[in-house]
Order: C-alpha cells, then structure tokens, then sequence
C-alpha cells in the first residue's frame, strides 16, 4: 500500500511538471555558465545565471567569480527585440528584458550568434567557434551554456535564489515614516547633522528606488517626471552642514564647525552653531557597516529624526534599511522610492 503511494505521488509530480509548459519547455528557465572566452576582459566562466519563473515574469540572479552581483524581474520582449539581435543572432531569436528600463538583457538565438557579423570578426581570430555557436548569450558578445534545466527541481528556485536574509526581514519590520508634531512656524531652514563619533558623513545616496519584491532598482539619480515624488521637494533659504561633510573648505571662517549653504549661487561659508528652523538627524544601526565603501555594505538601519529646534519637538521620524550587497531596501515612502527629501517635505508642510 505504502509503494502503491509514492508511485501515485511520483505520477503526479511529474504530470504536474509536464503541465506546465510555462517552465518545462521554456527555454529561459535554467542555470546558465559563460563560457569560457580568451577575449578580454571576460575570463574563464566568471559569470553564472540562474533564471526562475515567477507568474508571468522572470528573476534572472546574476553571480561573478562564484558571488553575487545582482538581480531583477525579467519579462519575454521577443517582439520587441534589441537592434544589435538581428545582426548577432542568426535563425529566429528571442528575448527577456529588464521588466523596470525595457532593455534587452539575455538572448536566446536558433542558431547561436552569427557568425558573418563583421563586428565579431575579433573573436573568429582568436579561434573562438564553440564561443559563436552558442544559443545564450548577452548582448553583444557574451555566450552562456546551459548548465540546468530546473525542469523538475524539487524545491522552489525562487525560494533558494532569494538574497533577503534573515537578519534583513527582521531589520524591516516597523520601518517607514511617522509624522509627529507641526512646526511651531513655516519652515525656511534646515540642518543636517550626526554624530561625529558613530558615523563620519550624512547619507551617501538621497534616494532608493525599489521595484514591488524589494530590489533596489537604483540609488540616487531624480525622481520620475510627472511623479508624485516630484512634487515633494522643499525649498529653504539656506542649509546647513558639518564641516567637510561633502563641500571643500569654506573661504569664509573654514576653521568653523559648521558651514551654511545659502539657496541660489551664493558662497557657502562657516558659522560657530546651528542656526536653521529644523534639525535633520541621521543615526544608523551599524556605524562600523556605515564606514565601508557603499558597494561592500549589508543591510543598515537608518533613522533620520526631524526636529523644530525653535520649539524642540519632534516633527517626524523615518526609518528604512538599505542592503547594497544583496541588492535590498525597504522602507519606501513615496511611490516606489525611499525619499528622505519627501519625508522632510511632508513633516513640514503640514
């Protein structure tokens, strides 16, 4: 009775991966090697893609030398295609693009890539032929071989390429912005400040944008035209900052342990104390995090506290954490970005 069972279950589970057309015939889904390439600078299977389902899109998670470098959603643009494809692919192609810029990112070619193109005569030189007949590869030169079909794995692919850590969801609970008392009189000033033993500098990126699964999609940059983020931008008359947080020395009173920044092009110099409406504090979880070089940190806590110095209350406190390593954020406040400018904006202007 016991074999009679697992049989039955066995039966089930494969049928179940016949079904399934979307991942049992779907050329993208799979683990994916470079080949190895004498054309500089790629090296020998420095890179590996891991392409799993998910709904009616795609996570591509790319690996360098064995790490990770990054990942994102994907969607099938056959007909949309890249202008190099035609040119590089021969017989019928198709394509995943980038689901956020719509770019072509991995290429699927009949035929492998042609090799009649003038512009990869450099590779034919260099006895490259097994490199040219691939079928994978990433526009324009970067061949890949399919190293796993992930027809019939039996855990969920999504569920082992997944880069957000425990410690990451833990960090991410009771994150976002609560506003708290109104200013006691309209805001044209601002100061943003730390402390000099934690952390050395206020934030490196004033911006984080995130697609719905957590990924940062970018760091810094403008907001989108037309967006809601865009209508979130304060003005002041002047700002305010520690000294050699970010500007070169002053040429008036540099020594001093602040430097005011007035609005237009007017020189910014150095004042002795704090003299804006409101207090911007930034804190972290993990100064010693804090201090690498923004590429090679993991998951921080940040804690920006808005406070009316003229009254001493506490206008709002945000709250979010940034995973550079991994390629994680959470904490957005304004439509898929973390936007410290746009929880200033709100405490303010209330």
């Amino acid at each position: 009775m016991h074999d009679r069972r697992f049989y039955t279950v066995l039966i089930g589970v494969v049928f179940a991966a016949f079904a399934n057309h979307a991942i049992a015939d779907d050329i993208f889904v799979g683990k994916f090697a470079s080949l190895p390439s004498k054309f500089p600078p790629l090296e020998a299977n420095a890179a590996e893609l891991y392409i799993a389902p998910k709904g009616d899109k795609y996570v591509v998670t790319e690996f360098s030398k064995g790490e990770f470098k990054l990942d994102y959603l994907a969607t099938r643009c056959d007909s949309k295609k890249d202008l190099s494809m035609p040119l590089l692919a021969s017989g019928e192609i198709f394509a995943l693009c980038a689901a956020e810029s719509g770019f072509a990112r991995f290429v699927y070619s009949q035929n492998g890539i042609d090799e009649r193109d003038p512009r990869i005569n450099v590779l034919k030189d260099r006895n490259e032929a097994s490199y040219l007949r691939e079928q994978y590869y990433m526009p324009p030169f970067f061949a890949f071989r399919r190293v796993d079909s992930f027809k019939y794995a039996p855990n969920d692919p999504i569920k082992l390429l997944s880069h957000e850590t425990s410690e990451f969801a833990a960090l991410c609970r009771e994150v976002g912005v609560k506003l708290l008392e109104k200013p006691v009189a309209p805001v044209r000033s601002i100061a943003y400040d730390f402390d000099p033993k934690r952390i050395s500098s206020w934030l490196h990126y004033w911006r984080v944008e995130v697609d719905g699964d957590g990924r940062i999609l970018g760091l810094g940059g403008f907001s989108k035209l037309n967006s809601i983020e865009a209508t979130k931008k304060a003005s002041f008359e002047f700002t305010e900052r520690r000294a050699g947080d970010g500007a070169g020395a002053a040429t008036i009173n540099p020594s001093a342990p602040y430097y005011r920044f007035p609005a237009g092009r007017q020189p910014y110099y150095g004042v002795d104390e704090l003299g804006a409406d409101v207090l911007a504090f930034l804190d972290v979880d993990k100064p010693d995090e804090y201090r690498k070089a923004p590429i090679s940190q993991s998951a921080i806590r940040y804690q920006i506290t808005l406070t009316d110095r003229r009254s001493g209350a506490v206008l709002g406190v945000q709250t979010y954490v940034v995973d550079q390593l991994n390629h994680r954020a959470c904490g957005v406040n304004v439509d898929s970005v973390i936007s410290p400018s746009a929880f200033i904006f709100d405490a303010i202007n209330r």
